[in-house]
């Protein structure tokens, strides 16, 4: 099955260079593989697991379908996934970034009403103020 996997991926151009970096000993060993060559159904498994728990899924029901033992096992994912809700909830405060105006904080946002796009600023006592 892994086979046809890479197979696939191959059809579908994953070719990007992906570099593999790890110890034996102290010797430090480098190997570099297109993309496709490194897809498994674990590869699969992992990727599901993420995407369960970053859609909200509860960790004990992805544990029951995923027969994982113990919690334990589950933390890397979870990391994993608590570092994209931080990156995602990052996004946020670049969109809806302060202004200072006056020495008085907005924060400025676009809002599309009736297909016209009005510029908004709110203070933080929410008084509406437009430009």
């Amino acid at each position: 099955m892994n086979s046809y996997l890479k197979e696939m991926g191959k059809i579908c151009g994953l070719n990007e260079e992906i570099r593999i970096v790890y110890f034996s000993g102290n010797k430090r060993i480098e190997e570099v593989h297109p993309k496709h060559k490194l897809l498994s159904t674990h590869c699969g498994r992992r990727t599901f697991i993420v995407n369960a728990l970053y859609l909200g899924i509860p960790a004990e029901v992805v544990m029951k379908w995923t027969r994982h033992s113990d919690f334990t096992a589950m933390k890397p994912y979870i990391k994993i996934v608590d570092e994209l809700k931080e990156k995602e909830m990052n996004k946020f405060n670049l969109k809806y970034s302060p202004i200072m105006k006056n020495g008085e904080c907005f924060w400025r946002r676009w809002i599309k009403f009736n297909n016209v796009r009005l510029n908004e600023s709110a203070s933080i006592s929410m008084d509406f103020t437009f430009d």
